[in-house]
């Protein structure tokens, strides 16, 4: 049987591999040397070069590290040899082939914010549409008009907290009501923004109790009626309410102690979702007619967190509530 010469990887020098006893075991792989001279050479670490070594001398010759590919297993070197022949057989197709980007990275547009409504503006959203029949109500049925019976109640009546600019830093609505348990009536045709039945959560300030929100005309107005005792257990964000329909009625919840009453606000954007700008509601308690009797509805009103709406009155008849 012939023998092959094996090469030593470190002087190139041809030897027996059968009687090679200079041997290394090298990331975890024997490697065979033709002597111990070569073994040794392999042994040592490699040189790191630092600046001071070389100095500023262009004539001193760099050290000589060994090559990636004495150090390189066969299988490695295949898989390196197969990656480049792969590149050089499909790598120009498939650049030749791929479109080229043209389009341009263009900055983003400016960001439109929508202008904060002025009072000018909040009268102007209120107002009736040309040639339709556009009627707000005022939230507590007649016979009696009510108002805010104190400075207190009014419209920027100091509170604590920071408050809206508008608000000339305090109450940002008006209090209207005493008689717990009065129906609280939509002033406006809307749709019902959010409803909280839990008078623990009591929205942002925490002490609202439970509170029915509205919106109208497209989201631009949006009227608040807080503190309530009862709400209509159909209520949920998402569904219609007409002029004049019993939404809640006048509680006591998230009150402290003034005792119970309906918070009454109005709030106009210029936009759906641009700033709001709270309005004193009291000028118009003065003009809106009074509902001498709720529309008539088909829910109860309810103290239920989750309540489950069921019909409880007759669709054409008075309500019994």
């Amino acid at each position: 049987m012939r023998i092959v010469p094996a090469t030593c990887p470190i002087c190139a020098k041809e030897y027996d591999p059968l009687r090679a006893r200079a041997t290394l075991v090298v990331d975890g792989k024997v490697r065979a040397y033709c002597s111990n001279a070569c073994k040794d050479k392999a042994a040592l670490p490699v040189p790191e070069l630092t600046i001071a070594d070389v100095g500023d001398d262009d004539s001193v010759p760099l050290p000589k590290l060994p090559s990636v590919w004495t150090r390189m297993s066969w299988k490695g070197a295949a898989s390196v040899g197969a990656c480049g022949l792969a590149v050089l057989l499909f790598g120009g197709k498939l650049i030749g082939t791929a479109p080229l980007a043209s389009a341009s990275i263009a900055p983003p547009a400016p960001k439109v914010v929508a202008p904060v409504p002025t009072v000018a503006d909040a009268m102007a959203a209120l107002a009736p549409s040309p040639g339709e029949s556009d009627v707000w109500f005022h939230p507590l049925p007649g016979p009696k008009r009510t108002l805010p019976e104190r400075d207190t109640r009014r419209f920027g009546a100091a509170r604590e907290g920071m408050r809206p600019e508008e608000c000339e830093g305090g109450h940002c609505g008006v209090d209207i009501g005493t008689v717990e348990g009065m129906l609280v009536l939509a002033s406006h045709d809307g749709v019902v923004l959010r409803v909280e039945r839990d008078p623990e959560v009591g929205g942002r300030r925490g002490n609202e109790g439970r509170f029915v929100m509205i919106n109208h005309k497209g989201g631009t107005v949006t009227t608040s009626y807080i503190h309530l005792e009862g709400i209509r257990e159909d209520l949920r964000p998402g569904v219609p309410v007409k002029a004049g329909e019993a939404i809640g009625t006048v509680g006591a919840t998230g009150v402290h102690n003034s005792g119970p009453h309906l918070h009454f606000a109005i709030s106009v954007r210029a936009t759906p979702d641009g700033p709001e700008l709270y309005i004193n509601p009291e000028p118009l308690l003065f003009l809106w007619p009074l509902a001498k009797r709720p529309a008539a509805t088909l829910h109860a009103m309810t103290t239920d967190v989750f309540p489950h709406p069921k019909k409880t009155a007759r669709a054409d008849g008075p309500s019994d509530l």
